[in-house]
């Protein structure tokens, strides 16, 4: 028997079209979140490598300029920051003329005539900080210029403060490098709110890092925007100091300008698009980059919180303290 012939379908109907960009569009909508979520995580561990990188660029010149490097970090209206420079505390000024040398009355410095000029020239304004030290040995002093004298910040013990006169070493301000700069990934930031120095704290909280072992980097309110914030290495590889202005809500805005009395936190965040976005110390996406003042080890870590704690609500002290307990249990 013959058979009528055979019709081979070579295409999809329209309803198996349909069906199939249905489906491929609920994937891709399904996939998105997934997506927008590690290319941000991405951002941000981009980000904390970058500055941890910067900051070792800064320790490793120090070590080789044999002179306190760091890094600037500048702060926006926000108190936040997405750019910084490495910053060096210039060579040493010995005076302008041969075997210059500078007085001592009591904690009050006079340097010669054509020394004080250049050293004025040099160091700027009203209420720049200096340090000295004297016949080439010993510790360095601190000090601040007010706009006419120079005066250390204590009158030094082991020197003859009534008239004695020394050889020096005359360590100006600090400065930034401008041909050496970071700026971090679009879409990432330094929380400053969060960060500062210490990791954990007593109750109750005592903001002024001049009294306290635990403190942040809220600036005054004046100027705006805030200055910068500056970390140093020494030569050793220890921090130096680090010098930012500060605002304490008992006593008032100040400057800090010392070696830190804890480790130094900075915490890397994202921009966050979300409707309902977790709190930044919350976010798993962020990381804390920390600084061991004694010995300068640089250390990346994830925020987090003791998952143990019925608590969900995390406080900088936590998140500071988790972020140490990472790195020592074999964290990034």
């Amino acid at each position: 028997m013959q058979r009528g012939p055979r019709y081979l379908r070579s295409a999809f109907t329209l309803i198996e079209l349909l069906v199939s960009i249905t489906i491929a569009t609920i994937l891709i909508a399904m996939a998105l979140p997934l997506v927008k979520f590690s290319i941000e995580e991405g951002r941000t561990r981009e980000a904390s490598r970058q500055f941890n990188a910067f900051l070792a660029r800064a320790k490793a010149q120090a070590a080789y300029e044999q002179r306190p490097i760091g890094v600037m970090i500048m702060r926006d209206a926000t108190n936040t920051s997405t750019l910084c420079y490495l910053a060096e505390v210039p060579p040493p000024f010995g005076g302008a003329v041969l075997d210059a040398k500078v007085s001592l009355n009591g904690n009050t410095l006079t340097f010669d005539g054509s020394s004080q000029a250049m050293i004025v020239a040099q160091i700027g304004s009203a209420g720049s900080r200096f340090e000295i030290r004297f016949d080439y040995k010993g510790p360095l002093y601190p000090g601040v210029y007010n706009g006419s004298t120079f005066t250390l910040n204590q009158t030094p013990s082991n020197l003859n403060t009534m008239g004695g006169s020394y050889s020096y070493q005359f360590y100006r301000p600090l400065q930034k490098i401008s041909n050496v700069s970071l700026e971090l990934p679009k879409g990432t930031f330094i929380s400053l709110n969060e960060s500062g120095i210490g990791t954990w704290r007593a109750s109750p909280l005592i903001t002024d890092p001049e009294k306290s072992d635990f403190s942040y980097f809220i600036p005054p309110t004046a100027p705006n925007p805030p200055n910068p914030i500056a970390v140093l290495f020494s030569p050793s590889g220890a921090v130096h100091k680090v010098h930012f202005d500060y605002l304490d809500p008992n006593t008032g805005p100040g400057v800090y300008d010392n070696v830190p009395n804890g480790t130094i936190h900075f915490l890397i965040a994202r921009l966050r698009t979300e409707t309902v976005a977790p709190p930044i110390l919350n976010d798993s996406n962020n990381y804390w980059i920390s600084i061991g003042h004694l010995t300068g080890t640089i250390a990346t870590s994830e925020t987090g919180f003791d998952s143990a704690d019925p608590d969900t609500t995390v406080s900088v002290a936590e998140s500071r303290y988790y972020a140490i307990r990472y790195d020592q249990s074999g964290g990034r």
